[in-house]
């Protein structure tokens, strides 16, 4: 077996360059982008500044149980047997969390001031109301990320997993502001992990009501509830 990598590299097929080509490409450009633009923000740069919010795990996992709640529901047993197997991990999660959200909930102006979207309704109803209420969640927070984990893991891959989790744990933490946009595509990736199995169909189907559900209370929201700003001569409407 080789393990020279030259040697290796000169093995490689045309086909595995191509596509190497086209992820480096991808980096390359994105390298290029941020330089001249000089920094990764497309608009106001003031409103989108580097910041940590560990929590948007948190806002994450919850996302990720609204959309996907038919295979989430599935693991309801076993994650009461994994709470009784492991009380000691239980209890140091809901510390490290409670300390998480007492230390680390960072509230952006947008989320106060911007109400066109659905996250203002939930913060200012929920979140920011009732301080006990973010306390509250941390149950269904750590529920939903033993899920995701579980859903995710491949003992045959680890390699994914060893990249996926880090990855979006990254590209979620920095962000301030809660917006659906930035959960949406680890969402898909994760969803595309989950394995068939012998309620697939049943699971579907549920899935595809849900997502229907949604998007009519959606549609019905933003044709029907509209908003007037002082300063703004058009309506201005509710949506994600």
């Amino acid at each position: 077996m080789a393990t020279n990598p030259r040697r290796i590299l000169s093995t490689m097929s045309n086909r595995f360059w191509l596509n190497f080509s086209c992820y480096l490409s991808v980096l390359i450009f994105f390298i290029a982008f941020v330089i001249i633009n000089g920094s990764i923000v497309v608009g106001d740069k003031e409103a989108h500044q580097l910041s940590i919010n560990i929590p948007q795990v948190f806002y994450f996992s919850l996302f990720c149980l609204i959309f996907g709640w038919p295979y989430f529901a599935s693991e309801v047993f076993n994650f009461l047997l994994f709470v009784k197997r492991h009380k000691l991990l239980i209890t140091l999660s809901i510390s490290i969390s409670v300390l998480v959200i007492y230390f680390n909930t960072v509230v952006h102006p947008y989320l106060l001031a911007d109400n066109r979207h659905f996250i203002f309704y939930v913060w200012n109803r929920f979140y920011g109301k009732y301080w006990w209420f973010r306390y509250s969640m941390i149950p269904v927070y750590i529920f939903s990320l033993y899920v995701i984990i579980k859903l995710v893991w491949d003992k045959s891959d680890i390699s994914f997993s060893l990249v996926f989790f880090p990855a979006v744990t990254l590209l979620l933490i920095f962000q301030s502001l809660i917006e659906v946009r930035y959960f949406l595509v680890p969402y898909l990736i994760i969803r595309l992990r989950i394995q068939n199995k012998d309620s697939a169909v049943f699971n579907v189907v549920l899935e595809l009501i849900t997502y229907f559900v949604i998007n009519m209370i959606t549609f019905n929201i933003f044709f029907t509830k509209t908003l007037h700003w002082e300063g703004m001569r058009h309506v201005q409407r509710i949506i994600w």
